[in-house]
């Protein structure tokens, strides 16, 4: 399968049916970033976490041309669609799961 590069429209499109093949499978629940089958959400939740390292205040940052929000939920990081106001990926439950997806995402 033909992964599109980081940062474009159709991987934009690849983190919205994740979270929403998420959604209907479980409704009412956010998927957590450490997953082998959604690796765009991981990608995500990565680069907000990056994002607010480097600005401790940081509310929003930008991926492929789109805002995205960030929510802390009790003392976790999630990340949520401006457009749509909805939450799309909440913390992992386990880093060095999140590890292995970013690595395996990263060789294919």
């Amino acid at each position: 399968m033909m992964r599109a590069p980081a940062g474009t429209p159709a991987t934009l499109e690849a983190v919205r049916r994740e979270a929403r093949d998420y959604a209907a499978r479980k409704p009412g629940k956010v998927p957590p970033a450490d997953s082998p089958s959604r690796p765009h959400l991981a990608r995500l939740w990565r680069l907000a976490q990056v994002a607010t390292t480097k600005r401790r205040n940081a509310k929003t940052f930008s991926y492929a041309g789109l805002r995205f929000g960030v929510v802390y939920l009790d003392r976790s990081l999630c990340v949520f669609d401006m457009g749509t106001r909805e939450i799309l990926v909440r913390h992992p439950t386990a880093l060095l799961s999140l590890m292995d997806v970013l690595r395996n995402i990263d060789r294919a």
